[in-house]
C-alpha cells in the first residue's frame, strides 16, 4: 500500500516522494505505523519481524532490497506514480551523511542502476509533467 500520491493544491501541483508499506500488515499501514510509533521500538520490532516497514523510494539510507520490495508492492497494487527522490549535495561525497566517501557514491549509483533495470523489467517508464497534470485531470 502506499501512502502518498500527487495531487493539487489550489495551483501548485505536489509530487511527494513515494513510500511504500510493505510486511504482513501493509494493507493497516498509515493507521497502524502511525499507531507503531506511540510505542516505543514499535515501528522497529515490527519492521524486524517484517510485519510492517515504511520504505521510502530513496537511495538514501534506504537498501535497494527494500526499495525493490516497495516497487513490487506499489506495481502490485496498480500504483501509477512512482516518485523517487534524493539530495542534490550528496552526488559528491563528503556532503550528505548518505555519500560520505567513494565507497558510498557507488553504492548509490550502483542503487539506482538496480531501480532502473527493475523499472524497464517491469515496463514502468517515466512521465512527463504534462502526462501527470493530464492524469490528475
Amino acid at each position: 500500500m502506499a501512502d502518498a500520491g500527487a495531487y493539487r493544491l489550489g495551483g501548485i501541483l505536489e509530487l511527494p516522494l513515494t513510500t511504500v508499506f510493505t510486511g504482513h500488515a501493509r494493507r493497516a499501514g498509515p493507521r497502524l505505523y502511525r499507531a507503531l510509533g506511540r510505542i516505543p521500538k514499535g515501528r522497529s520490532l515490527f519492521a524486524r519481524a517484517r510485519l510492517l516497514s515504511r520504505i521510502a523510494l530513496t537511495p538514501e539510507d534506504m537498501p535497494i532490497v527494500d526499495a525493490l520490495e516497495a516497487v513490487a508492492v506499489a506495481a502490485g497494487e496498480g500504483v501509477r506514480l512512482l516518485n523517487l527522490s534524493f539530495h542534490l549535495p550528496s552526488l559528491a561525497p563528503g556532503h550528505t551523511p548518505y555519500v560520505r566517501d567513494a565507497a558510498d557514491l557507488k553504492r548509490f549509483h550502483d542503487w539506482w542502476t538496480i531501480m532502473l533495470d527493475e523499472f524497464n523489467r517491469r515496463g514502468i517508464r517515466n512521465a512527463s509533467l504534462d502526462e501527470i497534470v493530464v492524469a490528475l485531470g
